[in-house]
């Protein structure tokens, strides 16, 4: 089986909870800000805190996989932002920083992974999504939110967000060394598997309300050069910097960091800014773009050097 066949495989079942999600906002009406509000509310916390307590937060051979993502999340953030003000000097800065910040590297990344690399690899792919989605839940929801309130009012509105509560306590608890109970295993999976459904439905759910105005080319042309342009560039900069010079990392790391500046945008961000009111359909029809480009451009790109 080619690779390409191989990831389609892992990855069709979401373009299809996409469709079902814009069948359901098209002509059932369900709105995308109710399910978007239980998602985040009721869902998130719940499989955030189960993340974040199976983790293995003291693995010191691998510390170098969170550090480096952070780096790279404010890097590019960082130049999303500016680059956004330059742009458009209005509250597209936020939604185009946010949604860059980082990828969708639990619904599409963990099938990715998994299909790519050798399960030992693939396994320290949870450290870097979860430093993600760390960051995602914290400063990503901070950035979206700002973009309608103050920075304080931003952070007030952050502090209500139950997943940030949940990431707190599940990186208390791991770090009190509360062995995970296998009794929670089933319950795990059951919300896991609603925050993949819940979240793939948003995008559709989103595109159900696109309308032509809605589908900002100007928008997901600039989305898109900095998702699969400059997140990667950067990101193969430092492998050939490391590889050449520093030696920081062992190689079979380099893999799932071009994964990482490869990935499309984040879902989640289709459900933080159909809260917020932070343009939801452009946010939508930018990850449906960035995720049809990302299932040829990951294989292309990773058979093309190698990794």
């Amino acid at each position: 089986m080619t690779l390409f066949a191989a990831l389609l495989i892992k990855v069709l079942p979401l373009y299809f909870i996409i469709l079902m999600g814009f069948v359901a906002g098209r002509f059932m009406g369900v709105s995308h800000k109710q399910i978007a509000d239980f998602t985040i509310y009721f869902i998130n916390p719940v499989v955030l805190f189960c993340i974040i307590w199976q983790a293995d937060l003291s693995n010191a051979e691998v510390v170098l996989l969170p550090v480096m993502t952070v780096v790279f999340m404010l890097v590019v953030t960082g130049l999303a932002y500016l680059y956004g003000h330059m742009v458009w000097g209005d509250r597209h800065k936020n939604l185009l920083s946010g949604q860059i910040l980082t990828g969708n590297g639990g619904y599409f990344g963990l099938p990715v992974v998994f299909a790519l690399f050798p399960e030992a690899t693939a396994n320290l792919w949870i450290l870097i999504m979860l430093t993600s989605t760390v960051l995602q839940v914290s400063l990503g929801y901070w950035i979206f939110a700002t973009g309608n309130l103050s920075p304080i009012d931003g952070l007030k509105r952050l502090l209500r967000l139950p997943p940030f509560y949940a990431m707190i306590m599940g990186i208390c608890v791991n770090l009190m060394d509360v062995a995970w109970q296998p009794v929670l295993d089933e319950t795990y999976e059951i919300f896991k598997g609603a925050f993949f459904v819940m979240g793939m439905s948003i995008i559709g759910l989103s595109l159900a309300k696109l309308s032509r105005a809605h589908f900002d080319l100007r928008y997901i042309s600039h989305a898109m050069i900095l998702r699969f342009v400059v997140w990667p560039a950067l990101v193969f900069g430092f492998i050939m910097l490391d590889r050449t010079t520093l030696g920081w990392m062992n190689a079979e790391y380099y893999g799932l960091f071009m994964l990482l500046g490869m990935l499309p945008i984040a879902a989640d961000s289709a459900a933080f800014t159909a809260q917020l009111g932070l343009h939801p359909e452009k946010a939508a029809s930018a990850i449906l773009v960035s995720t049809l480009i990302a299932l040829v451009y990951i294989p292309t790109v990773m058979v093309m050097f190698g990794l």
